[in-house]
């Protein structure tokens, strides 16, 4: 059974969710790729290419620049089928505090994992540290922390399985979130259940 089939048949509520978690998943062998939440940016109204064909975070091949602006650009440096599972408002559509999405190789049976969440609206001009530590990277961190949990609940994950995550923030905070020595240690905090990196640009060297 492949990863992608345990996780829906772990998930599955009934049949008609079943079926509707198919729609979760992309998977693309592209080495370039970007991962994009729609409702990043909710108030600004979406016109013409930039219309959504799904209402919660999946994998953009060809995205155009708001779209792109929106995104976490994934920079792969081998080509690797990869599968994007959308958690937040697809697989789990009950309210809760849960990351975006999984990025993983489906046809390893315990593949390592990604988790992703999107940040890409965070304020960019004059950002307050503070706010930046807590209300995006801080809350970041327990929605993936949380994500895990529900997972290793659902005896989906193991223990034993490499746990990584990546926040995606806009271009213009990556400096100040590398100077926080207060985020640093809210990682190192968390490095026993993952290792977390943060920034605009998510490279993939395996």
């Amino acid at each position: 059974m492949s990863f992608q089939a345990t996780i829906i048949k772990r998930f599955q509520l009934n049949p008609a969710h079943a079926e509707h978690c198919v729609r979760c998943f992309d998977t693309t062998a592209s080495m370039n790729f970007w991962i994009w939440d729609p409702n990043e940016n909710p108030d600004k109204p979406y016109e013409g290419d930039d219309t959504p064909t799904k209402k919660f975070a999946h994998l953009l091949l060809m995205p155009t620049p708001r779209q792109r602006k929106e995104s976490l650009e994934v920079q792969c440096g081998v080509e690797k089928e990869r599968t994007f599972l959308s958690v937040d408002g697809c697989l789990i559509k009950q309210q809760g505090e849960r990351c975006e999405g999984l990025l993983f190789q489906n046809e390893q049976l315990t593949p390592n994992l990604l988790w992703i969440e999107l940040k890409m609206n965070a304020k960019r001009d004059n950002p307050n540290p503070k706010t930046l530590e807590d209300r995006v990277v801080g809350k970041a961190v327990d929605q993936i922390v949380n994500t895990i949990a529900v997972f290793k609940e659902k005896g989906t994950i193991t223990d034993s399985q490499s746990n990584k995550a990546h926040i995606a923030i806009p271009k213009e905070l990556v400096a100040l979130y590398a100077k926080s020595q207060a985020i640093q240690a809210l990682f190192v905090k968390n490095r026993k259940i993952v290792k977390i990196s943060a920034g605009n640009i998510l490279k993939i060297n395996d």
